[in-house]
C-alpha cells in the first residue's frame, strides 16, 4: 500500500516527476555512473502474479528474469526480495489474508455454477469465465517456494540479489547508499526514508523519476520533517488519525522546528489538533520503528505444511479452471460447426 495518497498528494501539489522511458537514458540526468536498488515485488508484482499464476513454478521464475534481463541493465542493478514476515505488518498481512481468502470463496462458489451447467450441457459465458480467473488470480498467493525459486533462478542468471530477512523495502531504506544510487519501486514507501534520494516508479511504458530534493523543496521541509509525515499519514504499520491525512500533517509537521524524526514525532502527538482527534492514542510506535529506526522483527518461520496445503489448493483451482476454459472452447467450437 505505501504512505496513503502520497502520489496524489505531489502531483495536486504541482510536483513534476521526469518520464524515463528506460534505466539506460536515466545516466544522462547523473554526473557520475549511477546504481539501481530494485524493491523486486514492490516494482514488478503484477508481472510476478501473473507469470506463476498461469505457469508452474521453475517456468514462471525464467518468465521473470526473462522480462528484468530485457527491462534492467544487470551490470549495474541488485534486486531484493522479500524474505519471511514482520511482526510490523502483522495486521495489514492479516487482513489482506482475510481478503484472499473471502476471494477464495468467491472463486470456489464461481466454480461449481460453472461445473453444474457444464454436467447438465448448459453454455457457460464468458464473463462467467472471466469473473473466475479475476477472483481466482486476486486469491491467489505467492509462497515461500515461489519466492526461492526465483532467487535461485536470478543467481544463477547472474544477478546480484538478496533474500532481505524481511521486507524488502526496509532493507534497501537501512542501506547506506550515496547520490548517485536510484531505488526502483512502485511503493511510495520509499519516498520517505531519508537514506533515498531517488526514485524510478514503474509506469506504463517506462518510469517515473522522483528526486528528493525536489519534494522537499516544493513542500518548503526536511528530510526528518518527510520522514515524519511518512509515520504519521497512514501506512502498512500504523493508520493515520481520523482527519489527518497527508496534505495536514504536512501543514503540522513543517511548523515543528525539530531536527530528528523521532523529536518531530513527539512533538506532533502533543499538538493540541492532533491530541483533539487522537481518541485512540495512537502513538505510532511501529510505523516510527520502520521508518525511524529502520528495524523489523521477524514472525516465526512459515510451517511446511501450510505451504503444502496452499500448494495443493491453488494447483487445484488452477486445473479446474482450465478443465473449465477447454470446456468453454469446446462449446465455442461446436456453436461455430453447427453455424458452419
Amino acid at each position: 500500500m505505501g504512505v496513503k495518497g502520497t502520489h496524489l498528494f505531489l502531483k495536486k501539489r504541482g510536483l513534476t516527476s521526469s518520464f524515463v522511458e528506460n534505466i539506460d537514458s536515466l545516466s544522462s540526468l547523473f554526473k557520475d555512473p549511477i546504481t539501481i536498488h530494485v524493491d523486486l515485488l514492490g516494482s514488478f508484482y503484477p508481472t510476478i502474479l501473473t507469470n506463476f499464476f498461469r505457469h508452474d513454478i521453475s517456468m514462471a521464475a525464467k518468465l521473470l528474469i526473462n522480462h528484468l534481463n530485457a527491462t534492467l541493465p544487470k551490470n549495474i542493478s541488485s534486486l531484493y526480495i522479500d524474505g519471511r514476515r514482520t511482526k510490523e505488518k502483522k495486521c495489514t498481512s492479516e487482513k489482506r489474508q482475510q481478503r484472499k481468502e473471502k476471494d477464495q470463496k468467491t472463486t470456489e462458489r464461481l466454480l461449481r455454477i460453472a461445473e453444474g451447467k457444464a454436467a447438465q450441457g448448459r453454455r457457460i459465458s464468458g464473463s462467467h469465465i472471466d469473473a473466475i480467473f479475476r477472483s481466482a488470480r486476486r486469491a491467489f498467493e505467492l509462497t515461500p517456494n515461489m519466492m526461492q525459486e526465483i532467487f535461485e533462478t536470478a543467481k544463477e542468471d547472474g544477478w546480484s540479489i538478496v533474500q532481505c530477512d524481511g521486507e524488502a523495502d526496509v532493507h534497501i531504506g537501512n542501506l547506506d547508499l550515496t547520490a548517485n544510487a536510484v531505488v526502483v519501486s512502485g511503493d511510495s514507501d520509499l519516498l520517505f526514508y531519508e537514506n533515498i534520494h531517488h526514485i524510478l516508479r514503474p509506469a506504463k511504458q517506462g518510469y517515473l523519476f522522483y528526486k528528493k530534493s525536489d519534494i522537499l523543496e516544493l513542500l518548503n521541509m526536511t528530510s526528518p520533517q518527510w520522514t515524519c509525515v511518512g509515520v504519521v499519514s497512514g501506512n502498512d504499520y500504523d493508520p493515520n488519525i481520523t482527519g489527518l491525512g497527508i496534505a495536514t500533517n504536512c501543514t503540522l509537521v513543517k511548523n515543528i522546528k525539530q531536527d530528528t524524526v523521532k523529536d518531530i514525532l513527539t512533538c506532533y502527538l502533543e499538538l493540541d489538533r492532533v491530541k483533539a482527534k487522537n481518541q485512540e492514542k495512537i502513538a505510532f510506535s511501529k510505523a516510527y520503528k520502520i521508518f525511524g529506526t529502520k528495524k523489523q522483527e521477524l514472525v516465526d518461520a512459515v510451517v511446511e505444511t501450510s505451504e503444502k496445503r496452499l500448494l495443493f489448493h491453488q494447483n487445484t483451482m488452477k486445473s479446474k479452471l482450465l478443465k473449465i476454459k477447454q470446456l468453454q472452447q469446446q462449446q465455442q467450437k461446436s456453436a461455430k460447426d453447427a453455424k458452419g
